[in-house]
């Protein structure tokens, strides 16, 4: 079955990559995205409906207002949004809140307190839990929504939708944030708790908020100078898209489709998802990839740094074996060595070591011919067969080798010795790294500019 991942799921990790450690989202299904940076704190793992980050500037009037006046995971360098914290538990209005310069009037949902989600109803998945996930009332009951495959249990499932932020003139809504983890949270109330459950929707809207915002805002300011001849290659690039998924569904477009359904998105929602993605990465390429500008000097001593923990390279040895143990041969020492100096003697006349491996070891590699694959220098558990993988000559079948009770035959295949890669061997992943990471710095110091320009407001009440 192909894998659906849309490509705002590659902006999402990409921004979290970079400044979000262990928020991550899967590739993308474009075969080119950009690599995006976000001045974004860190989620506290060991309390997920916590977030960490600085304490507000007291003296700077904020610019974004949320429900409760909480910290809500923005960058450090906008804390200038933050109220102080004298007054971090009044209540902040849309009036309080003043917006960016060249902006006429707040977003038109931020007037009045959003609606509250509807209540729970029958069937619903955890009728304990916030009202944010649910089943159709005439679909499976909870235990037996538990049952479903997660295909099954995605299309059942149901993400009751507000509005969790305001971005200048746009909503981002729980379904945007959620949409895509819909078949994974279908199958969460059989594996927690419901606080557990809880925590663990709180902490993926916590995650993926901070993160869309930042999206929303490249994709906001994308959109000031794009050009129609722009446009039109975007659209292009989705088709063919489109048109490569398909195919991997047997090239029935229904069964995309039920596809899309099954992960919560529409064709034309998936459409809108895949265009934004594209050109936000599009405009990230063309700002800031002129800009970098990497030194020999840089590259240099970038190397040194890295040099000892990923360039200083471990002898490998392709280790094939066969093990023979005590209790096969009534527990009778000779008999046992008799059968392992008869089994050399096979393998050093010619016979196939696999045949070999296949007819007598007792290892649990013995049905793939004893393979064990590339090994590093030390790694072994057996000193014996480490030692003798790294002595012997390549091709070569060892003596019985004996560890404790069990004997170990062994031919080493083929073996790298250790070595150091020299600089004009490292020198272009070298570039292709120190480049990336001076890419993500720059679209990191821009998007925190942009987040202290824009007009913020975080519903709190609805995470």
């Amino acid at each position: 079955m192909p894998v659906f991942r849309p490509i705002s799921l590659f902006i999402l990790a990409a921004l979290a990559a970079a400044l979000v450690p262990g928020c991550a989202s899967s590739p993308p299904t474009t075969a080119k995205s950009a690599s995006v940076t976000a001045p974004l704190p860190q989620v506290n793992s060991e309390k997920p409906s916590s977030v960490v980050a600085p304490a507000p500037a007291a003296t700077k009037t904020p610019a974004i207002s949320t429900a409760t006046g909480e910290n809500s995971g923005l960058p450090p360098t906008a804390v200038r949004h933050y109220r102080s914290a004298a007054t971090a538990n009044e209540a902040t209005s849309p009036a309080e809140s003043p917006k960016p310069a060249g902006q006429s009037k707040s977003p038109a949902t931020s007037a009045s307190k959003p609606a509250a989600p509807p209540a729970s109803k029958p069937g619903e998945l955890l009728p304990e839990a916030p009202a944010i996930l649910s089943l159709p009332e005439d679909s499976k009951t909870a235990d037996q929504a538990r049952a479903l495959t997660s295909t099954e249990a995605g299309a059942q499932l149901k993400i009751i939708n507000a509005v969790v932020a305001e971005v200048n003139n746009d909503s981002i809504t729980r379904e945007d944030l959620l949409r895509g983890l819909r078949s994974q949270m279908a199958l969460w109330p059989a594996k927690y708790s419901p606080s557990e459950f809880r925590a663990r929707v709180r902490q993926e809207l916590l995650q993926r908020l901070r993160l869309e915002i930042s999206r929303r805002l490249l994709l906001q300011e994308a959109g000031k100078d794009i050009k129609d001849e722009q446009r039109e290659a975007l659209e292009k690039e989705v088709e063919k898209d489109r048109q490569r998924q398909i195919a991997e569904f047997e090239g029935s477009l229904a069964k995309w489709k039920d596809h899309l359904t099954a992960e919560g998105w529409t064709p034309e929602d998936w459409h809108k998802d895949q265009v934004e993605g594209v050109t936000v990465a599009s405009f990230i390429n063309s700002k800031f990839d002129p800009k970098v500008v990497v030194t020999r000097q840089e590259l240099a001593a970038y190397y040194e740094s890295v040099r000892v923990s990923r360039y200083q390279l471990l002898a490998k040895a392709h280790l094939l074996l066969i093990k023979l143990q005590p209790q096969d041969y009534g527990n009778d020492a000779d008999a046992l060595m008799a059968r392992a100096n008869a089994l050399v003697r096979r393998a050093r006349a010619g016979e196939d070591f696999a045949v070999l491996a296949k007819e007598a070891s007792t290892d649990a590699t013995a049905a793939k011919g004893g393979d064990w694959g590339t090994l590093q220098k030390g790694s072994f558990k057996e000193d014996a067969v480490d030692q003798a993988l790294f002595s012997l000559p390549v091709g070569s079948v060892s003596d019985p080798l004996a560890c404790g009770r069990n004997i170990y035959i062994i031919k080493v295949a083929e073996r790298t010795d250790a070595r150091t890669v020299p600089f004009t061997e490292a020198q272009d992943e070298i570039a292709t790294e120190v480049s990336r990471q001076k890419r993500s710095k720059m679209v990191g110091d821009y998007v925190n500019g942009l987040y202290q320009k824009a007009y913020i407001r975080i519903h709190e009440e609805n995470l």
